[in-house]
């Protein structure tokens, strides 16, 4: 058993929506870029997943103006199909758009498997593959309200850059070692 980061996939639509539900229960909305459930059909899902596996996200028709790479967190076992656990996205192309060698880091754990230490984890995995894209301080986004991942950021040394939509970013260098 372990945990292992996948490309969005339609082969894991199963554990993906149902992860979506329980985003959608807990938080009021589901951790699909601004989708609803409803949005959530075979042909949007589709491409949803298609335009993250290529880096451009999009919705209806419309594309972020944000390239990146988006991997998705599941959990593994011998002879059981992955499960969706939560996931990384990297936003790189910020790295142009003066965010002084970092890019952004959006990191999301799934609301049933919170509170187990997998968000350290998840930052400890995703802080190597940021410095892959050559970002060497990434910036991680939080939503203001979401105190834990807050004190993981602040417990790794991220310092605060800013802080405004119901959300506040931290800028942390991923050279750091994230004990788990």
């Amino acid at each position: 058993m372990g945990l292992y980061f996948f490309p969005p996939s339609l082969k894991l639509r199963a554990t993906f929506l149902a992860a979506q539900a329980e985003y959608a229960e807990h938080d009021g909305r589901p951790d699909a870029d601004g989708l609803t459930l409803a949005d959530l059909t075979e042909g949007t899902l589709r491409s949803y997943v298609e335009g993250m596996a290529a880096g451009t996200f999009p919705r209806d028709g419309i594309r972020i103006g944000v390239a990146g790479t988006e991997l998705w967190w599941c959990e593994t076992s011998e002879g059981q199909p992955p499960s969706f656990v939560g996931r990384l996205t990297v936003r790189h192309d910020l790295v142009a758009a003066n965010y002084d060698r970092g890019g952004q880091l959006w990191l999301s754990i799934r609301p049933s498997r919170r509170r187990q230490g997998l968000g350290t984890q998840l930052l400890a995995a995703a802080l190597p593959i940021a410095a892959a894209h050559g970002i060497t301080t990434p910036v991680v986004v939080i939503r203001t309200v979401a105190l834990a991942p807050r004190k993981l950021a602040e417990s790794v040394g991220g310092k605060q850059v800013w802080e405004k939509s119901g959300r506040v970013a931290y800028r942390i260098e991923s050279k750091q070692q994230v004990a788990v």
